[in-house]
């Protein structure tokens, strides 16, 4: 069964405190830059690290983003190689640290837009390993709510940029360094 964002954003609402849903709220709403900024920063900082400002309203490609490349790469490695696949899996984990490395060259090298939907699919795919089929049923939001709260708001997070078509690199960039923030510290 196919999830609609209503159905995953209500979950957000059913489960989060106030200043999250404030903050997830914001950061999808993109036409008011300044809280779209601020709600970045809020939630890059539920996520995981409050460093993690300077990479998101700093300048482009400044070093705290690099480190938050960095950090987000490794971690996602570690945690892709260390998951327990079934054996028809193991072609799709390899291709996603491969995509990995493709996908925090470019990144790094500003393609923000460029790299924006394989990043997405990436993360998707990444948490489909992680959990496997039952990250495409409708119950799977909620589920990921009562394990682990801040993953449950990274999860519905992604199911909305992942229906975003988005040409602004700033857009792009930020939603990124974001959802980079949450793997970089899971």
């Amino acid at each position: 069964m196919m999830k609609t964002l209503e159905s995953v954003n209500s979950i957000v609402e059913k489960y989060a405190h106030k200043a999250t849903i404030v903050a997830f709220k914001g950061v999808l709403n993109f036409k008011n830059s300044k809280e779209f900024q601020e709600s970045a920063v809020t939630l890059a900082c539920i996520f995981g690290n409050t460093d993690n400002e300077k990479a998101i309203t700093g300048t482009i490609g400044n070093e705290h983003e690099k480190k938050l490349i960095s950090s987000f790469h490794n971690n996602s490695q570690l945690l892709v190689q260390k998951t327990w696949i079934e054996k028809a899996d193991e072609t799709l984990k390899e291709k996603i640290l491969f995509q990995l490395e493709e996908i925090c060259n470019s990144i790094s090298n500003k393609n923000y837009c460029a790299s924006y939907s394989e990043f997405v699919d990436c993360l998707d795919t990444i948490v489909f390993l992680m959990f496997g089929t039952q990250t495409r049923s409708q119950e799977f939001g909620e589920y990921a709510m009562r394990i682990d709260p801040d993953f449950g708001i990274f999860w519905c997070f992604l199911q909305n940029i992942k229906q975003q078509e988005l040409d602004s690199d700033e857009i792009c960039r930020v939603y990124q360094l974001v959802a980079m923030t949450f793997l970089a510290n899971y």
